[in-house]
């Protein structure tokens, strides 16, 4: 006689159950997107969280002081066809229709299954101007308020945010953010040296950047690059320009570009592995962010100091962060230690990260109003090499 396992059917009338609810569910999923900005979106996307029991709908984090919702356009997209989205009886288009979110907006979303509600409601910062802002106040967990904030768009793809905050102990402290979409193929990025040349030497990164100019590349930004020699200028890890090993890391990282376009980072081993298919790259301190957090068991000496950092996203590689964060105490030799460094980088989106020279090396230069300028005040210091973000020839 065969016995049957009352456990194992209870068992399967609760999965048949449970099957049958996200059935359901699904099918009243009419929202998969929503949000103020495009799908795929990478610099600036605002993320909306659509709850498809309640009907509410959300922005994940407030949006800037300056955006005007009372005059805003949804991006939407829906799971299945439908007769048409609806507010107050307009029918809605994606990205076109303009709806006043000073308010909560209800939409209608007619199916053949009926009309399922959805409330949006948008929260927004009363006082941070920009986007990084918004972040560095509500997502860090550090304890700032914002001082000045600016934010450029060098291209359509290309943004540059100026941010100076005061931390809870009085540290007056600048961040300086520059984040480049590198999907559309047009940007890579080129090894920078003192005056373009082979030879050691030590140069300000606004001037490696013009001699690469002079050379007919269009240079829209530039950052310091590795540790180095005081005396040579020899830098202390790799550096390979346009497929050139100029030299060679030891128990070291590297940050630079594959020749598909997407960024990579690694240390002495990847780099041997990667090598054939990197074009530009050049060394780095030491690997600080990995997969979307802090990297376990990572040096850190506690001091306070500027600091500069290259990285990218964790989705497909491609999207550029540049960044340097500088003390702005006169006569002070603080700044930020690297896990408040960390702090701030994780919430703008940064995936995978490497510290680059830091104190009065960490620079970083734009092309902003017509020419080359320095966005921090450690610019026109001398330093060994960097990396150039162009566009293609």
């Amino acid at each position: 006689m065969k016995f049957i396992n009352r456990n194992n059917v209870l068992s399967c009338i609760l999965l048949l159950g449970l099957i049958s609810c996200s059935r359901d569910a699904m099918e009243d999923s009419h929202f998969i997107y929503f949000s103020p900005t495009e799908p795929y979106t990478r610099i600036g996307a605002v993320e909306c969280e659509i709850n498809q029991i309640t009907g509410e709908i959300r922005n994940a984090e407030p949006l800037p002081a300056s955006v005007d919702i009372t005059a805003m356009a949804m991006y939407f997209v829906t799971n299945h066809d439908h007769n048409g989205i609806y507010v107050n009886g307009v029918k809605q288009k994606s990205g076109v229709t303009l709806n006043d979110f000073s308010a909560p907006v209800t939409y209608e979303v007619h199916s053949d299954a009926g009309i399922k509600e959805y409330t949006v409601t948008l929260e927004q910062e009363t006082d941070c101007q920009t986007q990084t802002a918004v972040r560095l106040v509500h997502k860090t967990g550090l304890s700032l308020s914002i001082d000045a904030e600016k934010e450029t768009w060098i291209t359509d793809n290309i943004r540059q945010s100026v941010v100076d905050f005061t931390m809870e102990d009085s540290r007056k402290l600048r961040l300086c953010l520059l984040e480049a979409d590198m999907a559309d193929g047009s940007l890579t990025l080129h090894t920078l040296m003192p005056d373009n040349k082979s030879n050691w030497g030590l140069q300000n990164i606004m001037d490696q950047a013009t001699a690469l100019e002079v050379e007919g590349y269009e240079v829209l930004c530039a950052i310091n690059g590795d540790t180095f020699d005081q005396f040579t200028g020899k830098p202390d890890g790799i550096v390979l320009r346009e497929g050139e090993i100029l030299n060679i890391m030891d128990s070291r990282y590297f940050f630079g570009i594959r020749n598909d376009g997407r960024l990579s980072i690694g240390d002495n081993e990847d780099f041997f592995i990667v090598e054939s298919k990197l074009t530009n790259a050049i060394g780095a301190r030491s690997l600080i962010i990995e997969n979307g957090g802090m990297v376990a068991g990572m040096d850190s000496d506690g001091s306070f100091t500027s600091r500069s950092f290259a990285g990218m996203d964790s989705f497909d590689l491609k999207k550029l962060y540049f960044a340097c964060i500088q003390s702005l105490d006169e006569g002070e030799s603080t700044g930020v230690t690297l896990e408040e460094s960390i702090d701030i980088l994780l919430p703008l989106g940064v995936g995978h990260a490497v510290a680059l020279s830091d104190g009065g090396s960490a620079s970083l230069v734009s092309f902003t109003h017509g020419r080359l300028q320095a966005v921090n005040k450690s610019a026109l210091e001398d330093v060994a090499n960097g990396i150039a973000l162009i566009r293609k020839q």
